[in-house]
């Protein structure tokens, strides 16, 4: 089963460098338009139900490193920038 319930926040710190370029919110509004629903895979899998990473794309924080036929893919349900 997916892990669905993660809240993709990862395009909040790989994308902060870019905001400062970015219109007010276009950027946002925009990777909200191309990934909320989507389903992801990432190269890594993590046991989390929300992971942060930073602009080099590295996670902030803790995370268990899973199996990839239970933490493999993810649902993005949202997407935040921030500086």
């Amino acid at each position: 089963m997916l892990r669905m319930s993660w809240l993709l926040l990862l395009c909040a710190s790989l994308f902060s460098s870019v905001i400062a370029h970015a219109g007010n919110g276009s950027l946002e509004k925009q990777l909200r338009r191309n990934y909320r629903g989507s389903v992801l895979t990432l190269r890594q899998f993590y046991d989390a139900d929300e992971l942060h990473f930073g602009s080099d794309g590295r996670l902030i924080g803790d995370a268990k490193t899973g199996s990839w036929t239970v933490d493999g893919q993810l649902r993005v349900t949202d997407i935040h920038l921030q500086d």
